[in-house]
């Protein structure tokens, strides 16, 4: 295992998760095994943490922000810097000068230091922040995480209605598959159209994250026989808050039923995530990593 990890840091070249992060998902993925198809319910741009959790072929993800539909141009025109440095769209007056290009531009000390700053949170909290897409916008962020997968520029494509991008990426001691992301504009109350046999139910944080019962009653009849339903620890809701977790898991597992049990994993598994010191400005740093896991009880006759 260890050297499945030195060598996933090595695919991840620009540091983009922290190594207890990837050892957290490596290891659920070794526990639970590959799940073919996940719904991301407040999916964001963070691409990386779902597909080392489940390895899917398929991502439905589902996020209020949606794109600007001005994706492509990250790859075909910025794809070299784009994870370096903070860029202008082509649309922006910076480019009304036949001089100015991408390439040329040179961003102020202050978008520079906003940049490095929110690249370097991703990695140490484990999630983009609602300042840093509001910043950076959605598309690119996202960009940012394939380059940073290694993915192969020229693998990636484009379609619409609905958007979906499709491109081939290896996991640890894999062969490069296709895989395809389809992302649905809204929240999932109002977008989800009857998606049958989800492998997994995927959900990182919510705004509202008492919301995830309505979610996963909508969901619940679609899906597969051995899926599992993955939710990020909670912070700062107030029906629960990040002291009671256990009553938020509880009322969790009440929703799913005896269909489903609740997963614990093991204390080295548990442990790397755990075992993070604490930032002395921030006591919740593990917030962005850690997951409440339920599993099917299906039982293969």
């Amino acid at each position: 295992m260890k050297n499945l990890i030195n060598r996933i840091k090595r695919q991840f070249s620009s540091q983009l998760l922290r190594k207890e992060h990837i050892s957290y998902l490596l290891g659920w993925n070794k526990l639970l095994g590959n799940k073919k198809k996940v719904l991301y319910n407040a999916m964001g741009p963070d691409l990386s943490t779902v597909l080392l959790f489940a390895n899917p072929t398929e991502i439905i993800g589902v996020d209020p922000k949606g794109f600007f539909r001005d994706t492509e141009e990250y790859v075909l025109k910025f794809w070299d810097f784009i994870d370096i440095k903070p860029i202008v769209k082509s649309g922006d007056s910076w480019y009304h000068s036949e001089k100015n290009i991408a390439k040329s531009y040179k961003p102020t000390e202050e978008e520079l230091y906003f940049f490095k700053e929110d690249l370097n949170f991703r990695k140490n909290y484990g999630y983009w922040d609602i300042t840093h897409i509001r910043r950076w916008d959605l598309d690119r962020l996202l960009m940012i995480e394939f380059k940073k997968l290694n993915v192969d520029p020229d693998s990636i494509k484009f379609n619409s209605n609905p958007f979906q991008i499709s491109f081939e990426w290896a996991y640890p001691k894999e062969k490069a598959k296709e895989r395809k992301l389809i992302y649905l504009p809204g929240t999932l109350d109002k977008v989800f159209d009857g998606i049958k046999e989800i492998d997994c139910y995927y959900q990182k944080s919510l705004p509202n994250p008492s919301d995830t019962l309505t979610y996963l009653n909508l969901v619940l009849p679609n899906l597969s026989s051995k899926s599992v339903v993955a939710l990020g620890y909670i912070l700062n809701d107030r029906p629960y808050g990040w002291k009671n977790n256990e009553q938020f898991s509880q009322d969790v597992k009440k929703l799913l039923g005896d269909r489903f049990y609740y997963e614990e994993g093991n204390k080295k598994l548990n442990n790397l995530i755990d075992k993070i010191p604490d930032d002395v400005n921030d006591p919740y740093n593990q917030y962005g990593m850690k997951l409440h896991i339920f599993r099917s009880n299906y039982v293969e006759l």
